[in-house]
């Protein structure tokens, strides 16, 4: 398909990659996509409270040169509303600009940080919405070629330290005379994971 979108110079001159820094030591969720069809992601899991950080590759394919209104990045965390996509609610936007305006050949590394960047909420995916945590990378280009994407989705998830104290609790339930029912907790307070 690539060879036929560049006979007609179509396809996309470059390919952007992403990198997070100590991805290989971070724990990795399995997200299903709503209407996946059994399709899997597994994202990289990170605290409300980590920093997002890591290195952006583009590489221009050999023989071409690119040119740029700017290239960066953007940490974004949105609600989706898979029936009604116009509805899209982003809670989260913060941009980095990783080059300025020009041209690039070869291959460009840049490095980028997100750090205290509030994630209010853990990451969700349901069969009507969908609440997630990507970085978008974006090559700006002249007004007449289109801006080049790449996104890259992240899990977030808030954790909390078990409470010292963890009673067990008794639930007694019934009609008066008729039926009565006793529940015993081993504890008071469960964690929903």
């Amino acid at each position: 398909m690539d060879a036929a979108l560049s006979l007609f110079g179509l396809a996309q001159p470059c390919q952007i990659s992403i990198a997070l820094d100590g991805a290989q030591n971070r724990p990795y969720v399995k997200v299903v996509p709503p209407n996946a069809k059994g399709e899997e992601k597994q994202l990289p899991l990170y605290g409300h409270r980590d920093s997002v950080s890591g290195k952006v590759t583009v590489s221009v394919k050999e023989g071409k040169a690119l040119q740029t209104l700017g290239v960066r990045i953007e940490f974004v965390g949105t609600i989706e509303l898979l029936y009604d996509r116009d509805q899209n609610q982003e809670f989260v936007s913060l941009i980095r600009e990783l080059d300025e305006p020009g041209v690039i050949t070869g291959t460009k590394q840049y490095a980028f940080a997100f750090s205290d960047v509030e994630k209010t909420f853990d990451t969700y995916s349901g069969l009507n919405v969908q609440l997630r945590y990507f970085l978008r990378v974006t090559i700006q280009r002249p007004h007449t070629s289109p801006d080049f994407k790449k996104e890259f989705d992240i899990a977030v998830q808030h954790t909390q330290p078990e409470p010292e104290i963890n009673n067990s609790i008794r639930m007694e339930v019934g009609i008066e005379d008729v039926l009565h029912i006793e529940f015993d907790y081993d504890r008071s307070k469960y964690h929903t994971a």
